[in-house]
């Protein structure tokens, strides 16, 4: 069976429907949990759905990445507890409500910006597991939005990158392009449908059974 007990996770975007999903699950599984967002009533809204397992969660923005550094050492420092997994919830709406420059300011930034500093000694575990989930695949492609296609792709291609670059530490970095575009369900089903396919796969990579997995895109079909 698989458990996170003891492991302290951070998820970023955790005010989003998978990150508020991936929450509960893992919260069930033992994990001590660390959720960040931009929506506070939200983040406070997931804590209250939550198990007494000392979960927390800190509010911030995320196209600002000058207080990173000082970010990752608050939430390690409050318990002195380092960080052994990272998921990164990209939003789900992103391409459609924001400029395209805010994607690398919001996400991609925020993303690679939080794992160079979650690679201090300092700040993680050995072994540490991350993962970069991505939405509106499907759709982008549909919708022939060549720049979100590019950028889902650059995101992919950088799990085997920074993989490579913490070798030494042993850290997996993979990521999951998957979609919730309700198509043929009602909306309220195909959500539920996204939920649960992306969060099970979700739980497996970030597990030990997936320990030597490393680099790796997955594309997840939501229909």
């Amino acid at each position: 069976m698989i458990s996170f007990f003891n492991k302290k996770i951070l998820i970023s975007r955790a005010d989003s429907n998978l990150g508020q999903e991936l929450s509960i699950k893992l919260d069930r599984l033992g994990a001590k949990l660390v959720l960040i967002g931009e929506n506070e009533e939200k983040l406070k809204e997931i804590i209250s759905l939550l198990g007494d397992n000392k979960q927390v969660y800190h509010y911030c923005k995320f196209n600002n990445t000058e207080k990173i550094n000082e970010l990752i050492s608050i939430l390690v420092h409050h318990d002195n507890i380092k960080f052994d997994g990272y998921i990164h919830c990209e939003d789900n709406d992103i391409y459609h409500n924001y400029k395209d420059e805010d994607f690398l300011k919001k996400d991609a930034l925020f993303y690679t910006s939080i794992i160079d500093y979650l690679s201090q000694d300092e700040y993680s575990n050995n072994n540490m597991s991350i993962l970069f989930l991505s939405s509106n695949f499907r759709k982008n492609f549909l919708e022939k939005n060549l720049l979100a296609i590019a950028n889902h792709y650059a995101i992919s291609n950088l799990s085997k990158i920074i993989s490579l670059k913490y070798m030494h530490r042993q850290f997996r970095v993979n990521s999951i392009l998957s979609d919730f575009n309700p198509i043929d369900l009602n909306e309220k089903d195909c959500l539920n449908n996204y939920l649960e396919k992306t969060s099970n796969i979700v739980i497996y990579l970030m597990s030990e059974s997936a320990k030597y997995i490393i680099g790796e895109e997955y594309v997840i079909d939501n229909y």
